[in-house]
């Protein structure tokens, strides 16, 4: 008699288990409470993180660009159709989008992503002013 699984089998069998092993992103907090008194219809500006962020480190200098943006259109396409007005943010292996309210759970269910947050502006605070010592080689 034959074993049920064969070595062919096993790799599919595998793979069906680990796809049922993954979890949903995730809504950041802020998020949540900017989308409370939205109606579905309404759109917001949103980022999407993706998950398994590359390690630069294991990569040589000429080929980390490239592969991060290899990464993050992999994380484009991931969003499908779903989506269209997307900005691939590359660095950060994540993608801005704009979308109805009503959207963002079904996002958050795909597969890749890691958990979306409110895309805001962000201000850095201004660099520290130098003073002028005497005689100090670095002013």
């Amino acid at each position: 008699m034959k074993p049920f699984t064969s070595m062919k089998t096993l790799p599919l069998l595998l793979g069906s288990l680990a796809a049922f092993n993954t979890q949903a992103g995730t809504l950041d907090p802020e998020l949540e409470v900017a989308i409370a008194d939205k109606h579905p219809g309404d759109k917001i500006k949103v980022i999407v993180h993706c998950v398994d962020p590359l390690d630069p480190t294991r990569f040589a200098p000429e080929n980390l660009v490239v592969s991060l943006r290899n990464k993050a259109d992999a994380c484009n396409r991931s969003l499908g159709n779903s989506v269209t007005e997307k900005t691939d943010l590359w660095v950060a292996n994540a993608v801005a989008v704009t979308v109805p309210v009503s959207k963002l759970n079904g996002l958050k269910n795909k597969a890749g992503v890691d958990r979306i947050t409110l895309n805001r502006t962000v201000k850095l605070t201004p660099p520290p002013q130098l003073s002028s010592i005497p005689g100090d080689p670095l002013v």
